[in-house]
């Protein structure tokens, strides 16, 4: 028979571990809340932003890159929200996107200036001013993750991903919270890989990783762009209706368990960039 302290014990440890999935439900809730305030916040910086922001007419997040058909000779920006065409009016006004090695930056969240006015059936703009809020981190999809383990890592680690996930312009764009000793580190995104796994009529399944040992780091928020292949093998497995199909990301929270999300995208807009 059982005493008072085996049983106690068994409560306690009952109790503990109903306390350590809860707090993992919380944090996963959390993660969701604060990134839903942050893309708020950003949102509406435009109309209640201090007088150095009012002047800036769009805030969004932007691909730079040619646009086919484009009458300027300098690369333009695809707002990834709206799907609008924004052609700077001269090079001064994308500069502050400009590398060293003479390329531009692809990715970033900016503010823009339009030199006409917004219409509600208008798909193209001229900016004469941006300000760059954010540089978002983007690389292209491994293909090779038969690699991506074989330090033994890669396993774990993704605490949450948000569902605020989005495929636009090319690019698949993902908010994650990911534990990490040192998230400064200047090679720090060059560890983080996207890459598909498989494919089938209307879903693309991809996962991500994260190539370092970080099991003792503490969890921080990101957000990170992937540019999607223009071309992979799987794609032709797909078969989806009316060029409709979903993106799913799974990330590994540990050896047996995963987080997960899902962006929706035109089959279409996959190939297209």
């Amino acid at each position: 028979r059982m005493g008072h302290l085996g049983v106690n014990s068994i409560l306690l440890t009952k109790f503990a571990n109903l306390l350590i999935i809860m707090i993992d439900k919380m944090k996963k809730v959390r993660f969701a809340a604060l990134f839903a305030a942050f893309v708020s916040v950003i949102g509406f910086s435009s109309c209640l932003g201090d007088d150095k922001t009012e002047s800036y007419d769009l805030y969004d997040y932007v691909t730079l890159t040619d646009v086919a058909g484009s009458t300027s000779r300098l690369k333009s920006m695809i707002s990834d929200t709206y799907g609008l065409t924004l052609e700077p009016q001269n090079e001064s006004v994308i500069k502050a996107l400009k590398l060293t090695d003479g390329t531009y930056y692809e990715r970033a969240y900016v503010g823009v200036k339009l030199v006409e006015d917004i219409e509600p059936t208008r798909t193209k703009y001229t900016v004469s001013e941006m300000q760059v809020v954010e540089a978002i981190p983007y690389q292209g999809f491994n293909q090779n993750p038969d690699t991506l383990d074989a330090k033994g890592y890669g396993n774990h680690g993704f605490t949450a991903v948000s569902k605020n996930t989005w495929a636009k312009t090319g690019f698949l764009t993902v908010p994650f919270e990911l534990r990490v000793l040192d998230k400064h580190a200047s090679t720090f995104y060059k560890d983080i890989h996207m890459y598909i796994d498989k494919a089938s009529n209307d879903t693309l399944y991809t996962r991500l990783r994260y190539v370092r040992e970080n099991m003792e780091g503490m969890a921080y928020q990101f957000l990170m762009s992937f540019k999607l292949p223009k071309a992979n093998p799987l794609y032709y497995q797909m078969r989806p209706k009316n060029d409709s199909i979903i993106i799913k990301v799974t990330a590994p929270y540990n050896e047996f368990q995963n987080v997960e999300s899902f962006a929706k995208c035109r089959f279409s807009e996959l190939v297209a960039y």
